[in-house]
């Protein structure tokens, strides 16, 4: 919330429709742009970490297939608002207020976190427990080492498996977001740009509400685990089969918004299921590798491979198609035996890792 004040400050007075973009920037303008940007990735990285393992960890599997669901309702339904307000707002207010308001609402999510913790009885934040011997030795207070999530991770399968699924679906997303941004930076600019992004924002919101609406988290209720996992990628590689070879900003647009309006309603609910039969120390250590610190590089290596476009000219959609159709059919396979696992530890009535 701090440092988003901080850039509230600095973004005052900056006027982007008149000549602030990157190409005609230098020095001081330069650095706040890249600096705001790593931010905010940082900022949506370590808070929805956080977030759903604190809510794995009070969490048991029936209510979780119930649950989360709902959750991913609530995190659209701001998305939808936020992202109205910014289209409706952001010519008039510009990016500095903008700024000032996501403070704000940061410092709200800290007080809502607080009043959570003092007024929800504590026997009905008990998650997932085994009586499995690795269940009572991992929860014991220790010191804790930077290295210790990636060690963890490393050693096994389960997590890395976690890990190619998450990474799978940054590459897809960066890839599938580069050629709509590309676009859309060809057709508007400044505020309006921004404004545009925010209309985008909140029609993927809304899309996503739609669905779970329509009872998409329900498959997981009803099909399994398993079942959801997989269907995801496979959505996935009919969008590209779809669009992947069109040149239209509206076209892609769509492709975009399909691919997180289902990610948001029924993967990452999905996705973050498979926590829950894992200790506390994986939920803490292991999750902040995989999504922050594992998300980023993933999101890095899709970036240098969009800037491989500039040499490989037309060749690079053919490419990029091809690429993405292995990186989607490998995920479903990785996804197929990380619900198979998930069932078995809920069946044994044991923790994986």
């Amino acid at each position: 919330g701090v440092i988003s004040l901080i850039f509230s400050y600095f973004l005052f007075g900056l006027d982007i429709n008149n000549g602030l973009g990157l190409a005609k920037t230098t020095g001081f303008h330069k650095i706040l742009g890249f600096s705001f940007y790593i931010y905010v990735k940082i900022f949506g990285s370590v808070l929805i970490a956080l977030f759903w393992a604190f809510v794995s960890d009070i969490t048991k599997p029936n209510s979780a297939k119930l649950g989360y669901g709902i959750i991913a309702a609530g995190g659209q339904l701001g998305n939808l608002f936020g992202s109205t307000f910014v289209c409706k707002k952001a010519i008039c207010y510009g990016a500095s207020k903008l700024a000032l308001i996501s403070s704000v609402n940061i410092f709200i999510i800290a007080f809502a976190i607080k009043l959570f913790i003092k007024f929800i009885p504590k026997e009905s934040l008990v998650g997932f427990k085994s009586r499995s011997k690795l269940n009572k030795t991992s929860d014991k207070p220790k010191k804790i080492k930077l290295t210790d999530g990636l060690s963890l991770l490393l050693s096994q399968k389960y997590l890395l498996s976690i890990f190619g699924t998450i990474a799978a679906y940054e590459l897809v997303q960066a890839i599938f977001d580069f050629r709509f941004k590309t676009l859309a930076g060809l057709t508007y600019s400044g505020d309006a740009l921004i404004s545009y992004l925010g209309q985008f924002g909140a029609l993927t919101g809304l899309i996503a509400l739609i669905w779970l609406g329509l009872g998409i988290s329900n498959i997981t209720r009803y099909l399994g685990l398993k079942v959801s996992l997989v269907l995801f990628p496979l959505i996935l590689i009919i969008l590209l089969l779809v669009s992947g070879f069109s040149s239209s900003l509206l076209a892609a647009m769509w492709v975009i918004i399909l691919a997180r309006s289902i990610n948001y309603s029924l993967n990452q609910p999905s996705k973050e299921q498979l926590y829950i039969v894992t200790s506390r120390a994986t939920k803490y250590k292991a999750k902040a590798w995989i999504e922050v610190f594992g998300t980023r590089i993933t999101e890095a290596t899709a970036h240098i491979i969009n800037v491989s476009q500039g040499f490989m000219g037309s060749y690079f959609i053919l490419f990029s198609n091809y690429f993405t159709a292995i990186i989607l059919a490998l995920w479903a396979c990785v996804a197929l035996y990380l619900g198979k696992e998930h069932s078995k530890a809920i069946k044994e009535d044991k923790l994986i890792c």
